[in-house]
């Protein structure tokens, strides 16, 4: 196992900065509260956008990037969103980040020369998103058209399983405003829905268990959880690499059955619902996908949005466990079991209740069990899936 250095210090430092604007905000003052443009502009992953910023626009337009940020009662980082659907009050987009070294096989990174800020950045296919117009922060530019219609072209061809070519490899250094992306880049070609050639740049194979792009995005995923999602899945890319082996077939299958014998999530009292765990879906059980992110009930006090993937003989379980108040549950527990070799995988959720990834030998003829200890006012509550 090799890790490279540079990308785990910058995991490091995006996650430790994710969870700090996490913390209690001191926005109060005897001066009552601030406005908008007094608020933190270092808060979460986009530092710069304030400065780099042009006058506001006259009307909000599909192709404009904006950071956008939570209530002022409701905690979350800030985030860049590349706005794709304008309707009404409710605008849509995808989460956008200029820490374009997070950049998976799945997501779209834009050089320098088509930011407006010169530096490249990396679109999160996966958070397609929807936000009230009122959340919209700061302005900080304009995507050409063009290169917005691309990206929502290569959001369509991964969604649909269209064949995609790796077309080689490119370096950092021949990319304009590159400084902040990965070592190498992956270059993919596919046919856009029109019959258009497509071409565009992404992350390279996340190969790698250890590798620093997981927990950055469980992160980030978390941080930025009070954005609802608005997509029916999450787009993943069907592309790996030529050696990589290909995920378990009979997995995704036993995953897809678990998810289609659960019960709906309930609406609960306060209007909270799903709106508690934004972002929790059911996934397709096509085998282009291996990971799934789905929410359940967890008793009668809690709700858990649980995130599985298949990997080859084994499979990766994450959770965000939080109370029907919205409160993150600390002291919840997730437990992998493999019901054949007895061997299990524990993971204790941390102060905002989220559970990094957990990993479990597990071949296709083994079967697995998921269980979720939560402690309630009632006792410990527990919820176990047969996998």
């Amino acid at each position: 196992m090799i890790i490279d250095g540079e990308l785990l210090a910058r995991a490091v430092r995006l996650c430790e900065e994710l969870r700090a604007c996490m913390g209690p905000d001191e926005l109060e003052s005897d001066l009552g509260p601030p406005a908008d443009d007094d608020l933190r502009p270092d808060e979460a992953f986009l530092r710069r956008a304030r400065a780099a910023r042009p006058s506001r626009p006259a009307r909000v337009d599909r192709g404009q990037l904006w950071v956008v940020a939570p209530e002022r009662s409701s905690r979350g980082a800030r985030a860049l969103l590349l706005l794709t659907h304008v309707d009404g009050e409710q605008v849509r987009g995808f989460v956008v980040s200029d820490e374009a070294w997070i950049a998976r096989p799945g997501d779209v990174v834009l050089p320098g020369t088509e930011t407006p800020v010169a530096e490249a950045m990396v679109v999160l296919l996966g958070r397609d998103v929807g936000v009230p117009r009122s959340r919209l922060l700061h302005f900080v530019g304009i995507v050409a058209r063009a290169t917005l219609r691309r990206v929502v072209a290569v959001q369509g061809a991964l969604r649909d399983a269209t064949p995609i070519e790796h077309a080689g490899d490119v370096r950092r250094a021949d990319l304009l405003g590159a400084r902040r992306a990965a070592r190498t880049l992956a270059r993919h070609r596919s046919i856009a829905a029109d019959g258009a050639p497509l071409e565009w740049l992404c992350g390279t194979p996340l190969d790698d268990p250890e590798d620093p792009r997981f927990e950055a995005h469980e992160v980030m995923s978390w941080a930025t959880a009070w954005i609802e999602a608005w997509a029916s899945c999450e787009v993943v890319s069907p592309a790996r690499s030529p050696n990589a082996p290909s995920p378990a077939v009979g997995m995704i299958a036993r995953i897809g059955a678990l998810l289609a014998s659960l019960p709906p999530m309930p609406h609960l009292d306060g209007g909270l619902g799903l709106h508690a765990l934004p972002g929790a879906l059911r996934g397709p059980a096509d085998e282009a996908t291996r990971s799934w992110r789905f929410g359940v009930a967890v008793g009668s006090a809690a709700l858990a949005d649980v995130r599985l993937t298949a990997e080859p003989n084994r499979l990766r379980a994450s959770a965000h466990v939080v109370g029907c108040d919205g409160v993150p549950r600390v002291g919840a527990h997730l437990r992998l079991r493999n019901v054949v070799t007895t061997e299990e995988a524990i993971g204790a959720t941390d102060a905002q209740g989220v559970v990094l990834p957990v990993v479990l030998a597990l071949r296709d003829a083994e079967a697995a069990e998921i269980t979720l200890e939560v402690s309630g006012p009632d006792g410990v509550e527990v919820l176990r899936l047969a996998l």
